[in-house]
């Protein structure tokens, strides 16, 4: 009777092991995923009135994770105007999805502005929870042409 106990208790033992390695290796898989990651770059921090400049979007996230609601983009950016607006490119390596926009925009308010933050929504596949990445604000100064005092002033 010892034996057949012993036996079980083995197994029982054996079977308990390869479930928790089992869910350790999936918690694990879990833990070392990129989590979401939206960041926002311009390729100008200083502009002319008028001056048109360069704004990149961009979204990273593993894959099958998570829903991606891009965010709503108008006519207007605070008070940046959208000049040209690329659709949205989406690539996929080691595991990650990568979604990117690029912007043209300008400004004809002088002095420093704010890039607003962009707000973009991501909901769990399996729909049970949802949250909001916002990027980051970006100044960028806005200003007149330097006058040229060496040429004369003519009317318009």
């Amino acid at each position: 009777m010892k034996r057949k106990q012993l036996k079980k208790s083995v197994y029982y033992k054996l079977a308990v092991r390869i479930i928790l390695l089992t869910g350790v290796g999936f918690s694990l898989q879990n833990a070392f995923s990129q989590p979401p990651a939206v960041k926002t770059y311009v390729d100008k921090s200083s502009i002319l009135i008028g001056e048109q400049f360069h704004y990149t979007v961009s979204e990273s996230m593993a894959d099958n994770t998570f829903r991606l609601t891009w965010c709503n983009i108008g006519d207007t950016i605070g008070k940046f105007r959208v000049v040209k607006q690329n659709k949205i490119d989406s690539t996929y390596a080691n595991g990650n999805l990568y979604f990117s926009q690029n912007l043209t925009l300008t400004c004809f308010d002088s002095g420093r502005q704010e890039m607003p933050p962009l707000s973009f929504n991501l909901e769990t596949q399996q729909g049970d929870s949802s949250f909001s990445l916002l990027t980051d604000s970006i100044p960028i100064q806005v200003s007149y042409a330097p006058m040229d005092s060496m040429t004369t002033f003519h009317d318009i």
